[in-house]
């Protein structure tokens, strides 16, 4: 359990190439971004985590590369499998549950995530570069409709 960390504080974070972990069935709270993938993340597994009262956002993907015009296989996300997440409990009216600068091959499957934000880069070629939301390739809503599925 991870929780009241001041700042930019992040919960749980992988650093610079890491991969193919496998995060799951953790709580953080009180934080500015409870999970992150910073920075080549490819095959990392996000399933059954929480997070509450976050600043920023419950859940990052590869923020900073959100100005690519395409995802980058040297610094972009590949591959995440993110599952049966809870991410709930905003603190203020900016802080979002899922925030994506660019990605390839992303998975989101049955995700409690009210409010989401999607690089305006990213929006272009989601289906594209093989993401999917909720097994649809179709761009998901910005307050995309919970589901539970499989979970």
């Amino acid at each position: 359990y991870v929780h009241d960390l001041p700042g930019d504080g992040r919960g749980i974070n992988t650093d610079v190439d890491g991969s193919w972990n496998h995060i799951h069935h953790n709580r953080v709270a009180n934080v500015a971004i409870g999970y992150n993938d910073q920075m080549s993340g490819w095959g990392n597994r996000w399933e059954y985590n929480t997070v509450t009262n976050y600043r920023v956002y419950g859940m990052g993907f590869r923020l900073m590369d959100a100005r690519l015009a395409q995802p980058s296989k040297a610094s972009s996300s590949n591959g995440s499998i993110v599952r049966c997440n809870n991410i709930v409990g905003p603190v203020g009216d900016r802080a979002k549950a899922l925030g994506v600068g660019a990605m390839m091959n992303g998975k989101f499957q049955s995700n409690n995530m009210p409010l989401i934000w999607i690089s305006k880069n990213m929006q272009t070629y989601w289906s594209a570069q093989g993401n999917t939301w909720n097994g649809s390739s179709a761009l998901p809503s910005k307050t995309p409709t919970l589901s539970s599925a499989g979970c």
